[in-house]
């Protein structure tokens, strides 16, 4: 049903913004030019 995509879709977006988040705070995102780079 559509609540369900909905809600996978929000928990799938919740995990990656925890991530991106680890990401930066560990200083592994690196930006050159208009490309960003995570490792």
């Amino acid at each position: 049903s559509v609540r369900e995509i909905a809600r996978r879709g929000a928990d799938i977006e919740r995990v990656v913004l925890a991530r991106a988040v680890e990401a930066h705070c560990d200083d592994r995102v690196l930006l050159d030019d208009t490309t960003t780079i995570v490792f």
